[in-house]
């Protein structure tokens, strides 16, 4: 079990690299940065790389992943920041205002 967890963890963060590298060509490349946009990007480009497989390794505290979730947060924070007239506000306030959730409660939102 613990050879598939360093598995999974490799595999995450690939992901998170692959995200990482999306939203550095979209900041290089995306002069647009209105909310709608960015929304659209988010979901179009870098969301299908962090959520790749997510209920498969179900990130929660039993199996160890905080850091892996605190990396994906990390990349989610990173790309809600750059949205214009929104992206100094607080995290929390960010996902509400886009309509999108942490991570961590992801696995659970499928499970029901």
């Amino acid at each position: 079990t613990i050879y598939l967890f360093i598995l999974w963890n490799a595999q995450i963060k690939s992901c998170i690299a692959k995200a990482n590298k999306m939203i550095s060509w979209i900041v290089r490349n995306l002069m647009l940065r209105e909310k709608n946009v960015m929304l659209s990007v988010y979901k179009m480009l870098i969301r299908p790389h962090l959520e790749y497989c997510v209920q498969l390794w179900n990130p929660v505290l039993e199996h160890g992943c905080w850091s892996l979730i605190l990396k994906l947060e990390g990349v989610h924070t990173w790309f809600t920041c750059l949205i214009d007239e929104i992206g100094t506000l607080p995290y929390s306030e960010l996902l509400d205002i886009l309509n999108l959730t942490t991570f961590a409660e992801r696995p659970f939102r499928v499970i029901l």
